[in-house]
């Protein structure tokens, strides 16, 4: 498993004050399990020094799993200002899992545009790239915009279930000038033979999801990416791995994940149908995020 911190993209790997953040966060997670053991679901406030003092942090709560809550840490501007709700979201924003999910967008960004120059490069003229779950897509939208000034063709379909998140990835392609190059289905993974059958991808995205499917469905999920991968084709999957925040996330942020170790995420591609020799799994600087890019 190998660290990347090209040149072409600037990495988040701030650690300063790291044992201090690590007590403060058992602290705050210790405060509010208790708070949670005693009221249960009355709870508004987790605790007044994140959900309490920070709108964002307290929006980023309320959407947790959601597109919208990535949307807010992607492109959060930290505020300058020195008043108290401004310097805890600035002190929130630099959380290492906050970091490495922006890192994370950094990295499947650069290992689409990576892997879609080699297709150009052997002769394919368009590239048909798949998101599943895509969320607002904001990572593949970027790297479409930079692929299509370069002259290099490329057709994406963006999956997901939830309508809102199309709609907003609608306005981003706009914005990037793509919106003729994407497709938008409002579909679960359920329907992912049907609305692909004459879209035989090149490259499918799938990035933020396994953290929510158990072992047996994630198996089963890759599997079926693998069947419907164009001979050559490629998956960048992505997982997060254990790390000393997780508590935090679960507790404070109400944000629970399934995370796996480097070997379970690799027994889990395996599993899928993927030979190891055709794999390679990067992670962000911080550790906590892999992405797995799975050749057919």
């Amino acid at each position: 498993m190998k660290y990347d911190n090209g040149a072409d993209f600037i990495f988040e790997q701030d650690k300063s004050l790291y044992w201090l953040n690590f007590l403060i966060l058992w602290s705050l997670t210790i405060w509010v399990a208790f708070k949670k053991f005693l009221l249960g679901n009355r709870i508004k406030t987790n605790t007044f020094w994140f959900d309490g003092v920070s709108r964002l942090a307290r929006e980023v709560k309320e959407n947790a799993f959601s597109w919208r809550a990535l949307d807010i840490i992607y492109n959060l501007d930290p505020p300058l200002g020195n008043n108290l709700e401004d310097k805890m979201t600035r002190y929130w924003n630099k959380l290492l899992n906050v970091q490495a999910v922006r890192n994370r967008l950094r990295l499947i960004k650069k290992i689409m545009i990576s892997q879609i120059r080699k297709f150009h490069k052997n002769g394919f003229n368009s590239i048909r790239v798949l998101s599943i779950a895509s969320g607002s897509a904001q990572g593949v939208i970027e790297a479409i915009r930079i692929l299509k000034e370069e002259g290099i063709m490329v057709e994406v379909m963006l999956l997901d279930i939830d309508q809102s998140a199309l709609e907003h990835a609608k306005l981003l392609a706009k914005k990037a000038n793509v919106l003729e190059r994407c497709q938008f289905v409002n579909k679960s993974t359920t329907d992912l033979e049907l609305v692909t059958n004459n879209f035989k991808p090149h490259f499918v995205e799938l990035v933020g999801f396994l953290e929510y499917r158990p072992f047996e469905k994630a198996v089963r999920l890759l599997s079926r990416i693998r069947n419907i991968l164009e001979p050559g084709g490629v998956l960048a999957v992505s997982q997060i791995m254990p790390n000393p925040e997780r508590f935090f996330l679960t507790v404070v942020v109400n944000w629970p994940m399934i995370y796996r170790s480097k070997k379970e995420f690799i027994d889990l591609i395996t599993k899928a149908g993927f030979k190891e020799e055709n794999f390679q799994i990067i992670q962000e600087p911080l550790g906590i995020h892999s992405l797995a890019i799975c050749s057919k």
